[in-house]
């Protein structure tokens, strides 16, 4: 029998063995069938938790397809055999005549995925790269390309295969392409998500995997792998070794591309965070900041303000601290988009970003006798700011302020900076407002009737002794 014929009386028994059987068994017969008729055996070396990932992302008893999706996320270090396993998914798929669409945000991440196809024998032609597809013997072919404009909602799909999401950073503009894809599969029978990459923080794959984690523990079953390099036997410490002399000036490589640990890509710059409630820092419970004295009074009260803002579908941003030599106490955030909201804090010593896009609000401002501080803000100043805060311990509770938090959390250096700088991002309202209210009294314009409540200079004395209660 020639091996065309061969594989497709294969797929009509898989078709029967699934619709006989279930998904599993018929997964199985699928993975013997590969052993015995691949040609390049390494397409076939798997190891016991690669199988099991595998089946992981094709059932699973407590979600049923027809309503929900099964949503996979599959973490692993370089070189953990991602991409082949995604082959061997999406050929299988296929198989069962369900539409496969796989996407990745860089054309580069799709040539592996092209050998490997390549290797599967129910591979007929793989045209990734002129045709953004792969045929499948008697099957639906696989569209394969870059997550883009064009390509996000272009067909109908019953399985999403999102390659290396951890390179899709949530304030790209190809993370509204992710986000648009994904209701390719809202009128399936048959719906599958799978996210397989190495992680990090502020990535789509990052925030996956961590509402996929919190449905773990809802179902008490499994939607996600993490897989080292340790847990393999082909990645050699010998290499690891070497690759941190050549990387020694990233301390965080080694741990996102090999560890499996969610970095902030670049190096995390706020590593001294105080979480209010983590029993961490037993002396910062639940409910700290609502803390008052003897009379009543609120003992940690917002003495400075920054603003940072943003066109209406966005709105403005507004962060409350009071801080002293050695915490910075981060109170509250607002988002508003009405500017008369920033008449109601007269007791603030508030500051504003000037110049560019800001222009338009603060000539606003100015016309309506706002009392603030207008700043111009560059490089410098902004440096300046970030030190005073890597300086003191942040002190923060992360359900009062989340965005801030989540900002402080995901803050990284600019890789191709030649001196330190902030990753610019565009979903940093919190702390830019953060660091707009890092600021002394005094700037371009000051123009306050009633000063703030002895707001203390930067590097002063003033300490506040809430521990103590007093």
């Amino acid at each position: 029998m020639r091996r065309a014929e061969a594989i497709l009386q294969f797929k009509k028994q898989l078709k029967q063995l699934y619709l006989e059987q279930g998904i599993v068994i018929a997964f199985y017969a699928y993975l013997g069938f590969l052993k015995q008729f691949t040609r390049n055996k390494k397409y076939t070396e798997w190891t016991d938790w690669q199988i099991a990932d595998m089946v992981m992302c094709i059932y699973n008893p407590y979600i049923n397809i027809r309503l929900e999706a099964l949503e996979t996320a599959l973490d692993y270090t370089r070189r953990g055999g991602k991409s082949r396993k995604l082959t061997i998914l999406a050929t299988f798929f296929s198989l069962l005549d369900l539409q496969v669409v796989w996407r990745a945000p860089h054309s580069d991440q799709l040539i592996q995925a092209a050998e490997w196809f390549s290797m599967n024998p129910f591979t007929e032609s793989q045209k990734i790269r002129t045709q953004f597809r792969v045929e499948i013997y008697g099957s639906p072919e696989i569209s394969v390309a870059v997550l883009s404009e064009g390509r996000i909602a272009s067909r109908e799909a019953d399985v999403l295969i999102y390659d290396e999401g951890g390179s899709v950073m949530t304030w790209m503009a190809n993370f509204d392409y992710y986000k648009n894809s994904r209701p390719m599969i809202a009128a399936s029978k048959n719906k599958y998500i799978i996210h397989a990459s190495t992680n990090c923080q502020g990535s789509v794959f990052f925030e996956e995997k961590k509402a996929l984690q919190e449905k773990e523990h809802k179902y008490n079953t499994k939607f996600t792998s993490t897989h080292p390099y340790k847990h393999t036997t082909w990645i050699s410490e010998e290499w690891i070794e070497q690759e941190k002399k050549a990387h020694l000036d990233c301390s965080w490589y080694i741990d996102q591309n090999y560890n499996c640990i969610a970095v902030v890509r670049g190096g995390r710059i706020f590593r001294n965070l105080i979480i209010v409630g983590d029993e961490r820092w037993p002396q910062f419970p639940y409910g700290f900041f609502d803390k008052k004295d003897e009379y009543g009074t609120l003992i940690l009260r917002p003495e400075y303000g920054g603003v940072d803002f943003n066109g209406e579908n966005v709105g403005h941003y507004l962060v409350e601290i009071c801080f002293d030599d050695n915490y910075v106490y981060v109170l509250r955030e607002t988002n508003f988009q009405d500017l008369t909201k920033l008449f109601e804090y007269p007791d603030l010593s508030l500051e504003l970003e000037e110049g560019l896009f800001n222009t338009a609000f603060t000539d606003q401002t100015k016309r309506m006798g706002l009392n603030c501080i207008y700043q111009d803000w560059n490089e410098d100043i902004k440096s300046i700011r970030i030190q005073e805060l890597v300086n003191r311990e942040i002190v923060i509770d992360q359900y009062k302020t989340p965005i801030t938090f989540k900002n402080l959390l995901e803050a990284g250096w600019d890789q191709n900076a030649r001196l330190p700088k902030l990753a610019k991002r565009t979903d940093q309202h919190g702390l830019d407002g953060l660091l707009h209210a890092m600021h002394e009294v005094g700037g371009k314009i000051y123009v306050r009737s009633k000063p703030a409540l002895k707001p203390p200079i930067l590097g002063g004395r003033r300490k506040y002794n809430i521990l103590k209660g007093v």
